[in-house]
């Protein structure tokens, strides 16, 4: 402390001798710029402006450093105490005082200041005092949280564990009434499917023999058509025959139109070289050729006619055939399919019978199962109150283990704060007092 205050006079003393040295620069320049002006409004020249110059400069260095000083001691040293005084306020040395006596015109405002400081420093003094006793409070509180928070989650805990189970026990008891529920429909779909299969195997009896009778007429009626379908195959192939001697003779009707085209060509040249006789009968000859011509194109089309006929007629021959033979397959497969029908009559009277029997059997144990449905549904009225019972006391230990995990969390925030708080105090001094003499 003593250094630092050899140090700071040394400051104080470089500070004022800086101050004193500008304000004499200062009054100086001045006095020697109103010399100049003396000096040329009276004429004086030679050694008598030099000196005049030189008295007034000093005469101003003399008057800027006793203003100076003046000043200097009346406020610019008591203005240093209370800079001091507010830069060790802003760094929380709130124990610092200002020497009043330094501060000169300023003494007041250097009063205030360390009223100002004092009242800061045992107002801080309270908050410590308060956020020491708040932190005990608060680590007092956490501990008990701490504790009613481990009973409260055993207790939650065990309390879990019985709801658990009891849940279970609920889902199981509930999944084997299902069961027996699913299995007593069960039961009655097995009872109906036994009735319905008696009844079925009844009228298969009866059916089967009226489809023995059908399947018999079947193959009669197989039999008739593939006798006609052999004899349609037999007139289309009789037409195809036809059909060819009809191609023949339009070749024949072609070749003699052809010859006839030719020879009333030769009679128009003959008739041409006839003359005038022969002009008759060379219109004819053109009449005739023309005639020829005409048989030829329509011997030419009746010609591609019977092409197409035949076409159509083999592709129909070979359509018929195959018929035939998916008839005569058919016929093979209803005689095959007529020799099991006494067979089926036999086993739907015997299916009948067993059916009958199964229908006895499980009506009996569609009763059973009614009857372990109704102990289980009993015993899932038990479990289910059990299980909302165990469920209201959970939901009272998990409101209790909210409450102590919240009050936990507050005393816990709490003691933060006071932390936080205690830490900020600890940057402002506040126990020992110095004074600032400035």
């Amino acid at each position: 402390m003593k250094e630092q205050g050899q140090v700071k006079d040394v400051a104080q003393t470089v500070s004022a001798v800086r101050y004193l040295a500008r304000t004499v620069g200062l009054a100086m320049t001045g006095a020697t710029a109103i010399g100049w002006v003396v000096v040329a409004g009276n004429d004086i020249a030679g050694a008598a402006r030099w000196l005049t110059l030189g008295g007034v400069a000093v005469a101003g260095g003399v008057l800027g450093a006793a203003i100076g000083g003046a000043n200097y001691r009346r406020f610019v040293r008591p203005m240093r105490v209370l800079i001091d005084q507010i830069e060790r306020l802003s760094q929380g040395q709130l124990a610092v005082q200002a020497d009043e006596r330094r501060a000169g015109s300023l003494r007041v405002l250097a009063r205030s200041l360390n009223e100002m400081a004092k009242t800061w420093a045992e107002l801080l003094r309270r908050v410590q005092e308060s956020v020491e006793s708040v932190t005990l409070s608060a680590q007092t509180v956490s501990a008990c949280a701490d504790q009613t928070t481990a009973g409260s989650q055993r207790i939650a805990a065990a309390i879990q564990q019985a709801a658990e189970r009891a849940d279970g026990q609920l889902q199981e008891t509930k999944r084997i009434a299902a069961e027996l529920e699913t299995m007593t429909r069960a039961f009655g779909q097995v009872a109906d499917q036994a009735r319905v299969t008696n009844e079925s195997a009844t009228r298969v009896t009866t059916e089967a023999g009226q489809g023995r009778v059908w399947v018999e007429e079947g193959a009669r009626h197989m039999l008739a058509i593939a006798a006609s379908m052999r004899a349609s195959v037999e007139k289309v192939q009789a037409l195809g025959a036809r059909s060819n001697e009809i191609e023949q003779i339009v070749a024949v009707i072609t070749d003699i139109a052809e010859q006839t085209r030719l020879l009333a060509l030769n009679a128009s040249i003959e008739a041409a070289r006839a003359g005038e006789a022969g002009s008759g009968f060379a219109v004819v000859a053109r009449e005739v050729r023309k005639l020829s011509e005409q048989s030829a194109v329509s011997a030419q089309q009746i010609a591609q006619l019977i092409r197409d006929v035949q076409r159509d007629m083999h592709d129909v021959t070979e359509a018929m055939t195959a018929l035939a033979a998916d008839v005569e397959t058919a016929k093979v497969a209803v005689e095959q399919a007529g020799k099991p029908y006494h067979r089926i009559v036999e086993w739907a009277e015997r299916v009948a019978c067993e059916a009958q029997h199964i229908a006895d059997l499980v009506a009996q144990l569609e009763r059973r199962s009614r009857q372990l449905v109704d102990a289980v549904a009993s015993l899932d009225g038990t479990a289910q109150t059990w299980a909302q019972q165990a469920q209201e006391i959970l939901a009272g230990a998990q409101e209790q283990l909210a409450s102590s995990e919240e009050m936990l969390a507050s005393a816990n925030a709490l003691r933060e704060m006071a932390e936080a708080l205690r830490l900020l105090i600890e940057r402002f001094q506040t126990d020992e007092e110095e004074k600032i003499s400035g």
